[in-house]
C-alpha cells in the first residue's frame, strides 16, 4: 500500500467514524503519525484559514488567537511561521493530539475538551481577537450549531475562520452550518466578511476522485 492510500485510510477512520468514541480512538492511534500523513496528502485548509484571519485581523504582540479543534498544532505552527506576533491558546478533545501540540511550544494555554452547543467554552467572554478552526466542523466531530459557541470567545470587532467539506456526504451538515449562521446574522451578532471555496487537499480524493474542496467561512463578530 503507498503512503498516499494509507494516509487516506487514516483520513476516513476520523472523518467517517460511526461514533464519537470511535472518531477520538482512531485520532489518538493516528496523533504521531497525523502531521506527516496530512502532509503526504498535501492538506491546504490550515494554511487557508491562516491566511484568510491575518487577512482580517490585526497581529500585534498583545493579539489573542484561539485554535479550535488546534490538533497537534498545525494552525498555531503556521501562524508562527508566516510571522503572526500575538499569543495563541489550543482547545482540543483529544488528548494525544493535544499532547503533540504541546511538544512544539507554540501556544500558551493548552485546554483539552470539545466544544458543544449546549455547552460554553469555559473561557472569558469576549477574550479573544481571532479564533480558527480547521477540519473539525464536519460530521462525527462538532456539531454545526458549535458556530455559535466560537463567535462567543470572541471580542466585538473578532474574526472567526472555518471550513466544512465541500462533499456530497457533508451537504446536510454544510445546510445546518448555513442555517446557523444566518440565525447568527440575523440576530445581529455577526456579519458576513467572506464564504468561498478552496482546495482542501492537493492530491486526488478517494472519496470524490478529484482535488478535494473546502466551504471557508469568514465572520466578524459585531
Amino acid at each position: 500500500m503507498s503512503d498516499i492510500d494509507k494516509a487516506w485510510d487514516s483520513v476516513s477512520k476520523v472523518a467517517y467514524g460511526e461514533t464519537k468514541k470511535e472518531v477520538n480512538d482512531s485520532y489518538t492511534e493516528w496523533a504521531k503519525k497525523y502531521d506527516e500523513e496530512l502532509d503526504t496528502l498535501g492538506y491546504q485548509t490550515p494554511e487557508n484559514l491562516v491566511r484568510e484571519l491575518l487577512k482580517h485581523s490585526k497581529n500585534t504582540e498583545t493579539t489573542t488567537i484561539l485554535d479550535v479543534g488546534a490538533g497537534t498544532g498545525k494552525c498555531g505552527k503556521l501562524l508562527k511561521n508566516v510571522g503572526y506576533k500575538g499569543i495563541m491558546d489550543a482547545l482540543e478533545i483529544n488528548g494525544a493530539m493535544l499532547e503533540v501540540a504541546r511538544s512544539k511550544n507554540i501556544y500558551r494555554n493548552h485546554v483539552e475538551m470539545g466544544v458543544f452547543p449546549d455547552k460554553e467554552i469555559p473561557l472569558e467572554h469576549g477574550l479573544y481577537d481571532g479564533v480558527v478552526c480547521a477540519g473539525s466542523m464536519l460530521h462525527g466531530h462538532m456539531e454545526a450549531e458549535c458556530v455559535a459557541t466560537l463567535i462567543q470567545v470572541l471580542k466585538p470587532g473578532g474574526v472567526a475562520v472555518w471550513n466544512t467539506r465541500d462533499t456530497e456526504k457533508e451537504k446536510e451538515y454544510r445546510e445546518k452550518v448555513a442555517r446557523s449562521v444566518e440565525q447568527l446574522v440575523k440576530s445581529g451578532e455577526i456579519e458576513k466578511i467572506d464564504v468561498k471555496a478552496m482546495q482542501h487537499y492537493k492530491t486526488n480524493c478517494r472519496e470524490t476522485g478529484d482535488k478535494m474542496m473546502a466551504i471557508v467561512y469568514v465572520y466578524r463578530k459585531l
